[in-house]
């Protein structure tokens, strides 16, 4: 895939951070291979949340083990921040949000994810790159690609 704008999903920079996942190395791979094919890689201020609340979460299912301190958290976002610009809300995205919730009827935690579908929306985003694919499954503008 060359020359397009993709957004990777919280799970792939988690796996991108965490050595100990069995994705780490694939995630590196990926967000390797999709830089040094000229596309540009997006994270939302959504996302960044995320893996925010992921990174210093007590987790039950370990998929961090032991939560990180906030400032080490708040390093891994800085790395990742280094090569990957952030997309924030607007308010045409906020309107394409209400459209999509009104549209497909969005409730909870489900409303997260149509909020990352707005602003790729907004932003013209070729596609969300993502290992939880049922989770963008109302967008009809912007390609779900699965991660492997």
């Amino acid at each position: 895939m060359k020359n397009k704008s993709i957004i990777f999903d919280s799970n792939i920079w988690i796996y991108f951070l965490n050595e100990h996942s069995e994705l780490h190395e694939l995630a590196i791979k990926t967000i390797s291979e999709y830089l040094s094919n000229d596309n540009i890689i997006y994270i939302t201020s959504q996302i960044m949340r995320e893996v925010l609340v992921i990174l210093t979460k007590k987790s039950k299912t370990k998929l961090l083990g032991k939560p990180l301190s906030i400032q080490t958290a708040i390093k891994q976002i800085e790395y990742i921040l280094k090569f990957v610009p952030v997309l924030f809300e607007t308010e045409e995205s906020n309107k394409k949000l209400r459209n999509l919730i009104n549209k497909y009827n969005i409730t909870g935690l489900k409303i997260h994810d149509a909020n990352i579908i707005a602003i790729a929306e907004t932003n013209k985003i070729y596609g969300i790159l993502t290992n939880n694919p049922k989770d963008f499954n109302y967008s009809r503008k912007v390609k779900i690609i699965r991660f492997k």
